[in-house]
């Protein structure tokens, strides 16, 4: 019984796990000219939200939001135009 509830507990963490990990983030896959700021987008501000699709707002929305939410994340200066790269960027 107490194998039972080991494998059942350890079968439930995996799952979780696997899905708060997932790749709802479809604004991270594909390629990109800019992987630094693809990299710390999806570090700094999936750490609070989902990774919103980078054509969802123009450059000039973005820098909105990036100066907003900058603080919040920590982002310096020179990571916010990083980040701002990437999501400006059309492909």
């Amino acid at each position: 019984m107490k194998s039972s509830i080991t494998l059942f507990s350890s079968l439930l963490v995996i799952i979780l796990l696997s899905a708060c990990s997932g790749s709802s983030n479809n604004s991270t896959a594909g390629t990109t000219k800019f992987p630094e700021g693809k990299d710390l987008y999806v570090s700094k501000c999936t750490a609070c939200h989902k990774a919103y699709e980078p054509e969802l707002h123009t450059k000039d929305e973005w820098q909105k939001i990036l100066d907003e939410m900058g603080s919040k994340a920590k982002l310096t200066n020179d990571e916010k135009t990083i980040i701002l790269n990437y999501l400006s960027e059309r492909k």
